[in-house]
């Protein structure tokens, strides 16, 4: 959501998905094991506005999502090797909680980019089988449509 009394920023939702799908690809890459079957899974709506409710179709936020086969045993290598990727790759860490414990590793790291807004979380799957990568938007206007 834009700060109050700002107008959203326009962008097209095919730009949003293409920007979503480079963040996710960027963290597939770092962690280098096999997407789930279902593949990608996308998903817009609108935005909430600044009092809880739903706004009108004139707005969107976007959720990318992966799954990735990450055995338990690499579920902490592999989170922290993302985290590190994200310093790279100028995506600042938000969230850092990597659990190091035999009988249950893995964690979630969570990060921003700035520049665009988008927020990234890698998380392990209870139990940790899988790595989910969720990507979702800030909150846009959609063009032609004005902004609230």
């Amino acid at each position: 959501m834009s700060k109050k009394n700002e107008p959203l920023r326009v962008k097209p939702l095919e730009e949003s998905r293409a920007i979503a799908e480079r963040h996710a690809r960027a963290v597939l890459d770092v962690i280098g094991a096999p997407v789930t079957p279902q593949g990608v899974s996308s998903k817009d709506g609108p935005c909430e506005n600044s009092d809880g409710g739903v706004s009108g179709a004139d707005s969107y936020s976007l959720l990318h999502m992966y799954n990735v086969v990450v055995a338990p045993a690499r579920q902490v290598e592999v989170l922290r090797r993302v985290r590190d990727a994200f310093a790279a790759q100028g995506v600042r860490v938000a969230q850092d909680e990597i659990y190091d414990i035999p009988e249950s590793p893995g964690g979630k790291v969570s990060g921003v980019d700035e520049a665009d807004g988008f927020r990234i979380l890698v998380s392990s799957t209870s139990p940790p089988e899988q790595i989910t990568v969720w990507v979702t938007s800030p909150c846009f206007a959609n063009p032609g449509q004005g902004s609230r």
